[in-house]
């Protein structure tokens, strides 16, 4: 019971945030660059960096250059005395860096950034200074089927799991949006199912049984037709104190070796009777000779 009911805590309480993300705060200014961070940022995350939208009208501006494209500003704040804060904007960019650092520091950009993007009249965030944990849409950043982080490149594999995202995304959209509603989940059954049967038939018509595309399909690459790389040769792995000999070397050692006298081929060799190649043969030589004399023996008697 304790588990289920943290569980059903989590989930009301994600339920009460997505809520509230749909819904437009209340603004206190009139600065475009404000409702732009309402689009974008969660409800919490929001209110902060509205404080710092509105505390970026305490600004007073000492020095601004621009040298090489960039927009250098060197402004004070009325809350810190006696201290100057430099503030650079790339104008191709937008990119801006404040020495107060509070965008390393914390996620989201300070009062003194804000000030200099409205002096440049830049309306909208940039959107190197949106941390995706503090956006509305950071859920899409990950799957939750195991797809990974989305990819930014244009690889072929990056937008396959960008359409699953928002795939996925779209119906548990419509899950929620009618999950209080029986006749409006009925609704969505049937429709699924109808574009289920649809999507069946499409994917038998483009279905392909060749290996190389189920291979290209799986890890991404399609196999090479001329195979240039092979497996090593096998070689003797075994632990050995000794190395090995080479044929000259075994034939040299042979002939070190004292020879005898074989008693069933009566030659000095390196073989005895047991082992000679001539005793398959004198055994056979010695039983014809026993059955001759045997049958001999009979036609005499």
């Amino acid at each position: 019971m304790c588990y289920e009911s943290v569980i059903e805590k989590q989930r009301y309480t994600n339920k009460k945030l997505n809520q509230e993300d749909k819904c437009m705060p209340k603004l206190v200014t009139i600065k475009p660059i404000e409702k732009d961070a309402a689009t974008v940022y969660t409800r919490v995350i929001f209110y902060k960096v509205q404080d710092e939208i509105k505390y970026s009208v305490n600004m007073e501006l000492d020095t601004c250059t621009v040298v090489d494209g960039v927009k250098k500003f060197m402004i004070k704040d009325f809350f810190v005395k006696d201290k100057l804060f430099e503030v650079d904007v790339i104008l191709d960019t937008q990119n801006v860096t404040c020495s107060c650092k509070m965008f390393t520091r914390i996620g989201y950009p300070c009062r003194h950034a804000f000030y200099c993007l409205s002096a440049c009249r830049i309306h909208k965030i940039p959107r190197d200074l949106l941390s995706k944990r503090w956006m509305k849409n950071a859920e899409k950043m990950h799957s939750t089927l195991d797809l990974g982080e989305i990819s930014k490149s244009g690889s072929k594999e990056g937008k396959v799991k960008a359409k699953s995202q928002d795939v996925w995304f779209e119906f548990q959209g419509c899950v929620t949006d009618v999950s209080d509603d029986e006749d409006l989940l009925e609704y969505v059954l049937l429709e699924l199912k109808s574009l289920r049967g649809k999507i069946q038939e499409k994917s038998k018509k483009k279905q392909t049984n060749s290996k190389s595309d189920v291979s290209e399909r799986l890890i991404g690459v399609k196999p090479a037709d001329v195979i240039t790389v092979h497996p090593p040769h096998q070689s003797n792995n075994k632990g050995s104190r000794k190395r090995m000999l080479s044929s000259l070397e075994k034939s040299l050692d042979r002939r070190k070796i004292p020879t005898r006298i074989c008693k069933i081929c009566g030659v000095p060799a390196l073989h005895d009777s047991r082992n000679c190649p001539l005793k398959g043969s004198e055994i056979n030589h010695q039983v014809e000779k026993v059955i001759e004399d045997t049958t001999g023996e009979k036609e005499n008697a």
